[in-house]
């Protein structure tokens, strides 16, 4: 009994020690954050691709509590400041612009900046940097990257079996977005008849499907006119066309035209 109660003391001693230690950590780590969120104030800017402005356009603009009255100036480095995309005003912070940026050739920059002490040129804080994140805008048509051109169809061929037809279409514009979601379809076929349509496999390939019969002896080949669209604000598209030809079949049986 004397031992469980010792036990028992020791534990509520660790307890009130963790608990101790526990305060002083979160007051350390509120300390720190404090410490670390004053001076420069700055979050992520956003740049649409292709902005049909009057360039240089200005972005934002960079500051710093530890400048008052001091002779100081603004420096940046990194993606895109070498080739004069982006820029910087010296004395006001200002962040330019000066060309339109392509979301598909790349899609953030990474930017380092600085304020310097003119009269003792050393920098006045530390050195931290910002991200230009480009946004994306619906400006590339969706694309068929592989097409079966002509294909050929048994016309004793069951109703809803695939045709040797198959196509594959990528849209360059972001990922995950509806700019880049592609829609796929039938947008015309001559003759009409049997129906025939589109069906999603997986990934980026798609093959055709038809609902029917076909009859060698009324329609030897087919023209079918294929769109793809995305769903982007307007929507863009393109189309393919796939030629079918119908194969004659073993389909009818010999017959007497007289008999003698």
């Amino acid at each position: 009994m004397r031992s469980l109660s010792l036990l028992l003391l020791v534990a509520l001693a660790a307890l009130g020690e963790s608990e101790e230690g526990g305060k002083h950590y979160s007051r350390t780590k509120r300390e720190f954050l404090s410490r670390s969120k004053r001076r420069w104030v700055l979050s992520t800017i956003e740049l649409e691709e292709e902005m049909k402005v009057d360039y240089p356009f200005k972005l934002s603009r960079m500051f710093n509590d530890k400048t008052p009255g001091k002779q100081y100036e603004f420096v940046i480095s990194g993606e895109g400041t070498d080739e004069g995309l982006f820029s910087i005003d010296k004395l006001t912070g200002d962040v330019y612009v000066h060309a339109p940026v392509d979301r598909e050739k790349k899609a953030s920059y990474h930017i380092t900046f600085d304020v310097w002490d003119k009269s003792t040129n050393t920098k006045i804080d530390r050195e931290l940097a910002f991200d230009v994140d480009v946004k994306d805008i619906n400006d590339n048509v969706p694309r068929f990257i592989a097409i079966t051109k002509e294909a050929s169809v048994k016309e004793n061929t069951p109703s809803g079996e695939y045709l040797a037809a198959s196509l594959e279409v990528v849209d360059d514009d972001q990922e995950g977005t509806v700019n880049s979601t592609v829609v796929i379809t039938v947008d015309k076929q001559v003759p009409a008849e049997p129906k025939i349509g589109i069906v999603h496999i997986s990934g980026r390939l798609h093959r055709l499907i038809f609902d029917g019969c076909f009859d060698y002896d009324k329609v030897k080949t087919y023209s079918i006119l294929i769109k793809a669209s995305d769903k982007g604000n307007p929507p863009l598209s393109s189309t393919a066309t796939i030629k079918l030809n119908v194969i004659d079949a073993n389909s009818h049986q010999p017959i007497f035209k007289q008999r003698q």
